[in-house]
Parts: structure tokens; sequence; C-alpha cells
């Protein structure tokens, strides 16, 4: 029979034993929400098709270059624009991304795009490929993400 003192050290173990489990399930679920939120950003973002609009592009338009210069950082923004953007795909973006997500656990991820027209997509409904924009629709779902996320590990 154990005695009191050994009584809590075996609930001391047991509860610390699920507090790690609950914690690491509560990592992998943001990890997921997160790495969904970039990716439903990054592939909502448009690439234009110059042939569909009313008025001529501008001379130095690339088309997809504003779904490359999404980039991903910890604790601070980048402020950086690469006028190449369209060189990176939309899956070098997303796992660039998720590599940071990953890595950051406990730290404040950004994903910022410094594309001069970026606004103008987000807030102006310059695209039809995304009139409500790509952050703020895809935010605003970010609660379901979770939700979704939570359930595809099966934390309930």
């Amino acid at each position: 029979m154990l005695n009191l003192s050994q009584s809590i050290n075996v609930f001391r173990v047991g509860i610390d034993a699920w507090v790690k489990k609950a914690q690491a399930g509560i990592n992998d679920a943001i990890v997921l929400a997160a790495t969904n939120l970039v990716s439903n950003i990054v592939k909502g973002t448009p690439v234009g098709d110059p042939s569909t609009w009313a008025k001529s592009p501008p001379d130095d338009y690339i088309a997809g270059t504003a779904r490359g210069n999404w980039i991903a950082s910890i604790n601070g923004y980048t402020a950086s624009f690469n006028e190449l953007g369209y060189t990176r795909s939309e899956e070098e973006v997303i796992s660039d991304a998720v590599a940071m997500i990953e890595s950051s656990i406990g730290q404040t991820f950004y994903l910022t795009n410094s594309a001069p027209y970026i606004n103008r997509l987000e807030y102006e409904a310059w695209s039809n490929q995304a009139p409500a924009g790509m952050v703020r629709l895809n935010v605003s779902q970010f609660n379901t993400l979770m939700d979704n996320a939570v359930k595809t590990l099966d934390l309930n």
C-alpha cells in the first residue's frame, strides 16, 4: 500500500504526463491550423491575367509576383519586395512558411507581403479572383480551421 507522499508523487507524475500530452496536441493543432491558414492565403492570392483587364498592365508587370512575395518570419515582419517574386512557386512559399511555423511554437509568426499593390488586392477588390481579399477572408475562418485541426488530430 502507498503512503500519502507516494500517492501524491504518483498523482503528480500522472498529471505531468497528461499535461505534456495535452500541450503536444495543442501545439500540433496550432501548427495544422496555421499551415492551413497560410496555404489558403497564398493560394487565394490572385495571379493576374492581363488579357482579361480593361486597362493595359504596367510595362514591368509580371504575373504571380504578389503570390510569390508572401514572406514568413518570426518575431518581426519583413518589408522586402522581390520584383521577381513569381520565381517562387506557390508550393515553395507555403513550404517556407510551414517550416517556420513548425519551428516557432510560442513565438509570434508573421506572414507579410510587400507587393506595391497588395493593399489594392486585399481591400479594393482589385481582382475578380479575390474580390473580398485573401487575408481578411481567411483570418475570419481561423476558428473553423482550429476546430478542424482539433478534429483531424482527434484531440476532442
